[in-house]
């Protein structure tokens, strides 16, 4: 089918592919979906045609693009085949695989299961495997690597992109063949910024906060922000901290190899 993606967006979860999917979409030559997260190749829509799947794309773009972070969880039964159904789909699609230092990317993922009060989120329990395992870059990424040619795949780190935005989505753009967009400030917006300092559903569910708002809501929604910031900063302790970098060393120094990037930024 001549409008099925071109470029798929797997970046691992709170790594910023929001951001980047609405980046890309500036580009007049790049049109990406909407919904953002398809989940055709792993989650929810999986079961779904491709008929369904290429409706959400317009043939006469020159770059088509997804983006999910159920892309790049090797780790779990319920995405481990991502990978290899891209490939069976999009055989000569661009992938492109965005990252960030794996402890900041862990607590991100804790914050977020917390204000979500998923049900796998336990404060007392520390070094969940699913967590690890996602920010578990270079272990991603060779699951792409048994299907997609190395030549078809960019990592770019957050904090990169951030800190130079229009440099980074040009690189961006040169990787799917594009041209650069003029340095301005198209890109000095990003999506769901502060979005980890929510304050978690059940805190605003609580008889006695419901009380409070009423009575004074500014200042309750003050308290429940130094609340929510409290339990962020609180996430880890340092021992937890330097457990997990060292669990992460390894992969972290195989990442740096691949790509040959620093990841300067980065606490390891």
């Amino acid at each position: 089918m001549p409008n099925l993606p071109n470029l798929i967006v797997a970046g691992a979860m709170k790594c910023g592919t929001t951001s980047l999917h609405a980046y890309l979409d500036l580009h007049p030559d790049v049109a990406m979906s909407r919904p953002k997260e398809l989940n055709f190749f792993a989650g929810c829509n999986q079961g779904r045609g491709l008929d369904w799947y290429s409706s959400y794309f317009d043939s006469l773009t020159r770059v088509r693009g997804e983006s999910s972070q159920n892309y790049t969880k090797r780790h779990h039964p319920k995405f481990n085949l991502a990978a290899q159904r891209m490939f069976q789909v999009v055989p000569k699609a661009k992938i492109v695989y965005l990252v960030r230092d794996p402890i900041d990317r862990y607590i991100s993922h804790m914050k977020f299961n917390n204000y979500n009060e998923i049900d796998d989120f336990d404060r007392g329990r520390i070094l969940k495997w699913h967590y690890i395992k996602t920010g578990m870059y270079y272990f991603q990424l060779l699951e792409l690597l048994r299907f997609f040619d190395e030549r078809n795949l960019l990592v770019v780190d957050l904090d990169e992109m951030f800190a130079s935005r229009c440099a980074t989505m040009n690189r961006v753009f040169a990787f799917l063949g594009l041209d650069p967009l003029p340095a301005d400030d198209r890109f000095r917006f990003e999506v769901n910024r502060g979005s980890e300092l929510r304050i978690p559903r059940g805190f605003r569910a609580n008889p006695i906060v419901r009380s409070a708002g009423a009575v004074a809501p500014e200042m309750t929604e003050r308290a429940l922000r130094w609340i929510a910031r409290r339990r962020g900063a609180e996430a880890l302790t340092r021992g937890e901290a330097d457990q997990l970098r060292e669990i992460y060393a390894r992969d972290v120094a195989q990442l740096r190899a691949l790509t040959g990037q620093r990841f300067a930024g980065w606490s390891l």
